[in-house]
């Protein structure tokens, strides 16, 4: 007889193999939404927290809105031609490329920082680079209007500080003369990483997961790989739209390997998780499985 997580794993596979994206993004919102209940027992914990790690309830945020984008681009996108007199349902495949590296690139970031360190003043050196490389850059754009003077104004003492505090870390002497000296000057948020070292860092399954960087990001530019992909897409929405329903599967592999990781991050997102429907949890945990290395290879 059958156990309920191989009953549950029966039934992904079922699914996966209909190609049925209606129940793709019905499946993803119900474990999205229990990223959200997560969320949203942190706050009304009330539990007081370093400023470092209060930003991880921010970089979810983040990670929700790009995971609910991608959830309404598979039901489809309205086209409206008033000069043809039509209305077009289409499938935004470039824009879900886009999306899916942005909501990778927010997982990886908060996994360098809040998952990666074995002791919480090395989590707080990495949040110090990420901010300062960021306030770095932002220092930078010319002040063009009022709000951005007055925001790089108001940046300035932070940076000092935030500047202070990365030099005085004995984080900062893993690197070398040279590197300390781009880091303190310039900034690094992810300490000379690239993102591919990242997702090998981040324990993500290589066997899914290798190659799939450089692929989101071909269709941030107007090259001639994101043209001839887009030239052969078919971009009509259809229920069995093969492309949407491997995006949609690698998408939500990411949201499960967040929930997975923050439920451990904090006390009571972990209370909250154990709360949600077993059935739920499951379906969480076989994705987890499947795009975790270390999970992946300890149930195979």
């Amino acid at each position: 007889m059958l156990s309920d997580k191989e009953l549950k794993a029966l039934d992904i596979w079922t699914k996966y193999h209909k190609r049925d994206i209606e129940s793709d993004f019905e499946d993803s919102f119900k474990i999205l939404d229990s990223l959200i209940a997560l969320q949203q027992a942190v706050v009304d914990s009330k539990a007081e927290f370093p400023i470092y790690i209060k930003y991880i309830d921010t970089f979810t945020t983040k990670f929700i809105l790009h995971s609910n984008t991608i959830i309404n681009f598979a039901k489809g996108t309205s086209l409206n031609s008033k000069s043809l007199e039509k209305d077009f349902r289409i499938i935004d495949i470039p824009s879900m490329y886009l999306i899916i590296r942005a909501q990778l690139e927010c997982f990886l970031m908060f996994d360098f920082i809040y998952i990666q360190p074995l002791s919480d003043e090395e989590k707080e050196f990495r949040y110090w680079n990420w901010k300062y490389d960021n306030l770095i850059m932002r220092s930078k754009i010319k002040p063009r209007t009022d709000i951005i003077k007055n925001q790089q104004n108001e940046d300035k003492e932070e940076i000092i500080d935030l500047k202070d505090k990365i030099e005085n870390s004995r984080f900062i002497m893993q690197y070398t003369k040279n590197q300390r000296k781009e880091i303190i000057n310039k900034g690094n948020s992810k300490l000379y990483n690239s993102w591919e070292d990242l997702i090998v860092k981040a324990n993500m399954n290589l066997k899914l997961f290798d190659g799939i960087y450089p692929l989101l990001s071909s269709y941030a530019h107007t090259g001639a790989h994101s043209l001839m992909n887009l030239k052969e897409q078919n971009l009509g929405w259809n229920k069995n739209h093969s492309t949407c329903h491997t995006l949609m599967f690698f998408s939500k592999m990411i949201l499960c390997l967040y929930i997975s990781r923050f439920k451990n991050c904090i006390k009571s997102a972990e209370i909250m998780y154990n709360m949600l429907l077993e059935n739920t949890r499951l379906e969480i945990e076989f994705f987890n499985k499947l795009a975790d290395i270390k999970e992946f290879k300890t149930s195979t």
